[in-house]
């Protein structure tokens, strides 16, 4: 299973929001680092969040991943889809397209 990103915008369009980013996807093996690094559920909670206040959020997170890899290292799958370095990152892209579009929300699918 994996997880998919994207930044949208509600036009008032009643199909919904309209996506203005690409989606970028990424396994949910790694949803444990996550949430140890996000807290609450993990990246999921950040579904429908606006950019500007998901952005602190993940900036925290990507501080406490970056300053102690050796406290999520140990939670990479076993069956080698993910890893730390790919679970950052993937914070990172998210982070980046926040900062991007402050207005928009993150939209997800998992």
């Amino acid at each position: 299973m994996s997880i998919d990103v994207w930044m949208e915008i509600d036009t008032g369009n009643p199909e919904g929001p309209s996506p203005i980013t690409e989606w970028f996807n990424h396994t949910s093996n790694c949803g444990e680092m996550w949430q140890l690094a996000l807290g609450g559920n993990g990246i999921t909670d950040l579904k429908g969040m606006q950019g500007s206040d998901a952005d602190p959020i993940l900036r925290s997170a990507i501080i406490k991943m970056s300053g102690r890899p050796q406290d999520y290292k140990h939670l990479e799958p076993e069956n080698g889809w993910g890893s730390f370095e790919s679970a950052l990152n993937f914070l990172v892209k998210i982070r980046e397209l926040c900062i991007l579009h402050p207005l928009a929300t993150i939209g997800m699918s998992y």
